[in-house]
């Protein structure tokens, strides 16, 4: 039982007790804090060998602050000091010479208590309270603390100056490497395809391959890690992603529903929507002319178009080409001219929105490629980057030569490419050195021409060497279908004749394996 005049003493050692308590929290709080900033710094450190992802200074400071408070609570709720400790420690520090932790135990004992009982309490009660608990247990700062501050400052010259150094020869340095090649990558890639919008109209296109160049040079320019390289692709990834989803929808709500479910490719719908755009135009320029002769050349086109694109036509076209039917019949030119004008607009719309298609598709393909690239450290596998450090030690080889496999001897007849030139066999240049390439079976016809005479004697002469082939100079490879529509537009610019166009249309799909 507590005797009365001991009450001011268990107050004044219970207050000393909650500030050694604190006390304990502040400095166990401070240590975690100085870890994990240690933690975050030697991070930071091997990055510069390894390729990890090092913690930003903000986040740092936060988890550090987490870890503090943290600390802190669980040392105050789980180790607190109790009283006969905090009346050891006043003894200890005031030279009391244990005079409050034996009235401590006085007042907390359950046996008999003699006559000096309350004096040893009562001598105990005027030390302490003459000198005062906070002059013995003073609030101080821990040392950690400035050890967690030298740290941060530490890691704050790291993250603004030093971010994305590596040491020539390590892991981090390749993986470094690796995303300056995938920005210079993107950053061709981008520029192709910005050129290959000024040709078609590809708005969406247009529009997002600045943004794949501006990728691809800060990729070149930034020292970035493989986690922050990775997150701005990934970032432009899914706009790409979102592009192509909004246009893909734009697509497939003009056309009826048997096309809706992809029966035919995107690339042969594109080809199909292009080929009727030359249709209509020639139409056009045919019906200029008043004469019953175009009008039916014309009606039987349009049943032609209308009968053979059943399915995969808008059905706004089809609508327009059957009022310009009906127009043809009544003998309305002008109201013919007018509908099939209104369809070939329509028509060249959904063939922008089809090259736009296509290019974001070619466009996230290489992001892709380039995302993987750097998650994995180096190019894919089977693209054509994994290959070029071999090729930069060979002679280039042209479409068809080939080169000899280590298992092959030197007398052994190296076998002809594959895919008629479209990829590079395994033979040497020189091995491919045969008979003379043939002549023209042509006749010549002499031609004179007349001037002046020059000083000194005229000779000429006819130099015959054997046939040797050349080598390309770009990288052999299978092409996209999507050429075989370029090289018709760019015919079709020029007015190539017919007889050319077949050969050229045939040479490409060759090479495009559609045969």
């Amino acid at each position: 039982m507590t005797i009365e005049p001991g009450r001011d003493l268990l107050r004044l050692v219970r207050q000393a007790a909650v500030r050694l308590t604190a006390s304990r929290a502040v400095e166990t709080g401070a240590s975690a804090g100085a870890l994990a900033m240690g933690a975050f710094v030697l991070l930071n450190i091997a990055g510069v060998a390894i390729p990890v992802s090092g913690v930003p200074l903000m986040h740092a400071i936060a988890a550090a602050a987490v870890a503090v408070v943290l600390a802190g609570v669980l040392a105050a709720l789980l180790r607190p000091v109790p009283r006969s400790d905090s009346a050891r420690v006043l003894d200890a520090t005031l030279r009391l010479e244990e005079r409050v932790s034996t009235a401590i135990e006085v007042l907390t004992s359950s046996g008999p208590r003699s006559s000096l009982s309350s004096r040893v309490v009562v001598d105990a009660e005027r030390r302490l309270s003459a000198v005062g608990v906070a002059a013995a247990t003073p609030l101080r700062i821990p040392r950690t603390v400035w050890w967690t501050a030298a740290l941060t400052a530490l890691l704050f010259v790291m993250t603004s100056w030093l971010h994305g150094i590596t040491i020539p020869g390590t892991p981090a340095h390749r993986t470094a490497e690796v995303i300056r090649k995938e920005g210079q990558r993107l950053e061709q890639f981008a520029r192709t395809l910005q050129s290959r919008t000024r040709t078609d109209h590809m708005p969406a296109t247009r529009h997002l391959a600045p943004q794949i160049r501006d990728l691809g040079s800060r990729l070149q320019r930034e020292r970035l890690a493989r986690a922050e390289a990775l997150a701005r692709v990934e970032e432009l990834s899914q706009q790409l992603a979102q592009t192509r989803r909004e246009i893909d929808d734009r697509l497939q709500a003009p056309m009826p529903a048997p096309s809706r479910e992809r029966v035919t490719s995107d690339q042969l719908r594109r080809q199909s929507t292009q080929r009727q755009i030359r249709q209509l135009r020639e139409l056009l320029s045919r019906l200029q002319h008043d004469s019953p002769s175009a009008s039916r050349d014309a009606l039987d086109q349009l049943h032609q178009m209308t009968a053979g694109q059943e399915g995969t036509q808008p059905a706004r076209v089809r609508e327009q080409l059957q009022r310009a039917r009906e127009q043809l019949r009544r003998g309305n030119m002008v109201g013919a001219r007018d509908a099939i004008s209104d369809a070939m607009l329509d028509l060249q719309r959904l063939e922008s929105l089809m090259a736009d298609s296509e290019g974001i598709q070619n466009a996230q393909q290489e992001v892709e490629r380039s995302q993987a690239a750097i998650a994995g450290g180096g190019p894919v596998e089977g693209q054509p980057e994994a290959r070029e450090t071999d090729q930069t030690s060979q002679s280039p080889v042209a479409p068809g030569e080939q080169r000899p496999s280590p298992s092959q001897g030197e007398g052994t007849e190296p076998p002809q490419g594959p895919n008629e030139g479209s990829t590079p066999g395994t033979g040497r240049r020189d091995e491919k050195i045969g008979a003379r390439t043939p002549r023209l079976d042509t006749t010549k016809t002499p031609q004179r021409v007349r001037g002046a005479q020059a000083d000194g004697p005229v000779a000429s002469s006819e130099i015959v060497g054997t046939g040797r082939s050349s080598s390309s100079r770009v990288q052999a490879a299978d092409i996209s279908p999507a050429v075989i529509a370029r090289a018709d537009q760019a015919m079709t610019r020029s007015r190539t004749p017919a007889r050319y166009r077949d050969i050229v249309r045939r040479y490409f799909r060759r090479l495009a394996k559609l045969r």
